[in-house]
């Protein structure tokens, strides 16, 4: 049978308290290691499933798969990317709405005037007489 020592537990409680594991404690995870201690010494058969998996646990506080695929950064940085994105536009249309003004060649008078000289001057670009 495979014991577990008093030492052993508490080390392994603390590293499992440090790495930021995604599981959450059970009941059983939360008894004091020295009772499951005291329990692991006496026959396995006798302990529950909960029991046996907060041994485990306490042993080995990652998986395989958890050790190698650390949770992901990728939301909250897209997120700040959106977010950024998104002030940029509004500071950018805040700042241009001040600078709606019309150009001078837009304005009638300025069309108007246009359109006598393009008489004037027998303008006719399509034909160019």
């Amino acid at each position: 049978m495979f014991r577990f020592g008093a030492a052993r537990v508490a080390q392994a409680a603390q590293t499992f308290a440090r790495c930021g594991a995604r599981r959450t404690q059970t009941s059983v995870a939360a008894e004091a290691p020295e009772a499951l201690v005291e329990k692991s010494k006496g026959p396995w058969n006798a302990l529950s499933a909960d029991e046996r998996v907060a041994l485990y646990r306490s042993a080995y506080p990652l998986s395989r798969k958890e050790a190698m695929n650390p949770p992901s950064d990728t939301t909250k940085v897209l997120t700040y990317i959106g977010i950024g994105i998104a002030a940029s536009f509004v500071l950018f249309k805040a700042v241009s709405a001040g600078f709606q003004s019309v150009p001078a060649t837009m304005t009638k008078e300025w069309e108007d005037a246009s359109q006598e000289k393009k008489k004037k001057y027998n303008m006719n670009p399509t034909w160019s007489k």
